[in-house]
């Protein structure tokens, strides 16, 4: 189980405003967090075309899948759960990037599985 909780006591003011930074009338900024389980975005043992494949990567249809997911929901701050090592963080990124929406930062929680089922949280933008 992994667990996010950000907090400020007081607004943050404004630099200054654009597309990607909303803000409120008085000049806070609007930060979008989203929490997102990625059902084992790793390399494990998987039911491919009725086959047996050892270490097998996510389809890439499901890759495709969450890609969207993130995309539409567009959050600042984005805690990932069930995802492989970092290359694996590393190509979502990658792929994100690519497709229009950045996450440059990122930490890995890692659980008791050294292989598999980590927590990590990727942001757009630091303060």
């Amino acid at each position: 189980m992994a667990v996010l909780i950000a907090s400020c006591s007081k607004p943050v003011p404004t630099p200054s405003a654009s597309a990607n930074q909303p803000t409120t009338l008085d000049g806070t900024i609007t930060l979008r967090l989203a929490t997102y389980n990625v059902k084992n975005y790793n390399l494990i043992n998987r039911q491919v075309d009725g086959e047996f494949k050892p270490n097998w990567p996510k389809p890439e249809s499901e890759k495709t899948a969450v890609r969207a997911v993130i995309r539409a929901a567009h959050p600042d701050v984005l805690a990932i759960e069930e995802m492989g090592l970092e290359p694996e963080l590393t190509e979502l990124q990658r792929d994100l990037t690519n497709e229009g929406l950045s996450y440059p930062y990122s930490a890995i929680v890692h659980g008791p599985d050294p292989d598999k089922l980590h927590s990590k949280a990727a942001a757009r933008r630091c303060r």
